[in-house]
């Protein structure tokens, strides 16, 4: 079965228990939480709070991170919390372990997904989550915990059981062991599908929110932790049997951890991670992603570019389905960090992408994804204002590469002359016929996987064989997807009589390197000497332009039939305006050659230049 997912919202219950969520239409195997303090899924701004949470679930292992800034003037007004038992975080302010609920998935069902809140308290009753699900029989997911190498270096992580094919990361401010708490907001969240695509955002407030509240995002890694000027950063180096390799360019206390969510199986056979940015104008945005994706999770910080830590914080978590369900969660720190500092932050359960201005509150980037093609998204921008760069992780079936058949000619004991070799195709190839001679080649490109055939008009005189460069038949090629396959076909000469190749060269009337006109050439040979090997033989003949360095094509001349012997061989408008012509002849027949003369008629015109 194929890769599954669904995106949705919900309200938490009131108080302590469980709660179920259905109308996934499948069962998960992972799930993506995010969400703020609001508690209208409208996309209206609250301007109270900056608030933004994430968790990661698999039914087994629960993780989350979350961080709160609230205008406490006078005391630690800023907070985060972490866990690797609970992936559902929601933090009020003012104290540092104020808790506002707690939570993880109980189960894992049919139709959804069972939560047990274990705790609840002020302000969260009604506060909307929003989720992102995937599963599907053949889509392999875990959630687990990696502890960081303490200095620069390659990092191998196993036990993960499948080799993955995507990564979601979030990197915890401190230690391991239930739900910790500290006097900084601290959330950070990062992808990786390859080496050479990965990304990840990261915020960072002060203990009273109201000297350091910045971002950061990379394009470049999929790890990164920012506190202040201080960033620890981690890139994907490879996907292995067992997990996967990152590269820490930094080093950092082991005291920290990583969570991660790994994504693979057969269901996931495209997976794609980037950024792009945000228009200026509105209208659909075409973002060429290279699969064709089914779902997919974006973030920003809202900014312009990445690879360097910017104020004001300002934290974008996206998501959508193929099947054209969306969220958004967005907080940032209000009027930039003024003393108060206040916060802002919406949920929007109709955009993927939605941002309000840190300034006036009114929206100012706002987005669904609107189309989901072969290779690439379209991102509906409804309202813009400024350019952001935005980074993504998709998932769904890979576009299928497109393969090419090459057909090479080679003659041998000799090579061929012009004697042209007829082609038939099967397959759809087109066009379905073709000619080559000795040393010419056809190439077929973007052709799709399937079974295609490449055959030879047998040649009088001339056997034929074929090699394929990946074993099939030539005229059953199974291409796979991508495949460059070259089918290589020799005739080899075959006559009852001796053969051997007659050449001869020679050099055409020339004066002073000018431009010679010569209007008509006959050869002189013995004529009507066709017989049972070749009944109407030719010889061939062509031109140098440059005294015998490059050479036109071939033009054939006729030996005549047996008998024929008062036919004449000659062309006309052979040379024209050539300044140091050569001309060549050959045959390669299996008949009696006497080459005799080579006449030119006395009129031919020597050029002024």
């Amino acid at each position: 079965m194929s890769l599954l997912s669904a995106v949705g919202a919900f309200a938490k219950r009131v108080g302590t228990g469980t709660q179920s969520i259905t109308g996934l239409g499948f069962q998960p195997k992972a799930i993506r939480f995010s969400g703020t303090l609001s508690n209208v899924p409208d996309g209206t701004v609250d301007t109270f709070y900056v608030s933004m949470s994430v968790g990661f679930d698999d039914g087994t292992t629960h993780t989350g991170q979350c961080f709160t800034e609230a205008p406490f003037v006078g005391v630690n007004s800023t907070n985060c919390a972490w866990s690797d038992d609970r992936s559902l975080l929601l933090l009020g302010a003012s104290a540092i372990n104020f808790l506002s609920a707690a939570g993880y998935i109980a189960s894992m069902d049919a139709d959804g997904f069972t939560i047990n809140w274990d705790f609840s308290g002020a302000l969260s009753d009604g506060i909307y989550w929003n989720y992102w699900a995937v599963g599907g029989s053949d889509v392999d997911a875990v959630v687990a915990f990696m502890t960081p190498r303490a200095t620069p270096g390659s990092q191998s992580i196993t036990g993960v059981g499948f080799q993955p094919k995507a990564l979601i990361t979030t990197f915890m401010p401190g230690v391991r062991g239930g739900t910790q708490f500290a006097h900084e907001g601290l959330l950070n969240v990062g992808f990786a599908v390859s080496n050479t695509q990965q990304a990840a955002t990261a915020s960072y407030c002060d203990a009273t929110g109201t000297t350091v509240a910045d971002m950061y995002q990379t394009t470049t890694n999929c790890v990164a932790l920012a506190r202040t000027s201080t960033v620890v950063l981690a890139s994907f180096t490879s996907f292995d049997a067992d997990g996967f390799t990152l590269n820490f360019s930094t080093s950092q206390s082991t005291s920290l951890y990583i969570a991660y969510l790994a994504l693979g199986g057969a269901g996931i056979t495209g997976a794609a991670c980037g950024a792009f940015t945000a228009p200026l104008a509105t209208g659909v945005q075409t973002v060429s992603i290279g699969i064709q994706a089914s779902t997919l999770l974006v973030q920003s910080k809202c900014a312009a570019s990445s690879g360097s830590v910017a104020s004001p914080l300002s934290y974008l978590m996206g998501a959508a389905t193929s099947g054209g369900d969306e969220s958004a969660a967005w907080t940032a720190m209000r009027n930039g960090v003024a003393v108060p500092a206040e916060g802002t932050s919406l949920e929007d359960n109709t955009h993927a992408i939605t941002i309000a201005s840190t300034i006036t509150d009114t929206i100012n980037g706002r987005a669904t994804i609107s189309a989901w093609s072969a290779s690439s998204i379209g991102v509906n921008w409804s309202v813009v204002d400024t350019e952001r760069e935005l980074v993504y992780l998709a998932l769904g079936t890979s576009t299928p590469a497109a393969g090419s058949i090459t057909v090479t000619k080679t003659t041998t004991p000799l090579p061929g002359g012009d004697t042209s070799f007829d082609f038939t195709t099967t397959g759809g190839l087109s066009p379905s016929t073709f000619s080559l001679i000795n040393g010419e080649s056809r190439i077929y490109t973007s052709v799709g996987a399937g079974t295609y055939g490449v055959t030879e008009t047998p040649t009088q005189g001339w056997s034929t064989s074929y090699s394929v460069s990946d074993g099939s038949p030539h005229d059953a090629i199974a291409l796979g997807a991508g495949e460059a396959v070259t089918v290589a076909v020799t005739n080899t000469f075959q006559s009852t009589a001796n053969q051997l190749r007659r050449l001869r060269r020679w050099a055409l009337p020339y004066d002073g390197n000018k431009k010679i006109f010569i209007p008509r050439i006959e050869i002189i040979s013995q004529m009507g000497v066709g017989n049972a090997d070749d009944a109407d033989p030719v010889m061939s003949l062509r031109i140098s332009p440059d005294g015998g360095q490059t050479w036109g094509p071939y033009r054939e001349l006729p030996l005549g039939a047996d008998g024929e012997t008062m036919i004449r061989s000659y062309l006309t408008r052979f040379c024209q305006g050539l300044r140091n012509p050569v001309a060549e002849l050959i045959c390669d027949a299996p008949v009696f050659v006497a080459w005799i003369a080579c006449e030119l008629p006395q009129g031919f015109t020597v050029g002024t230049s």
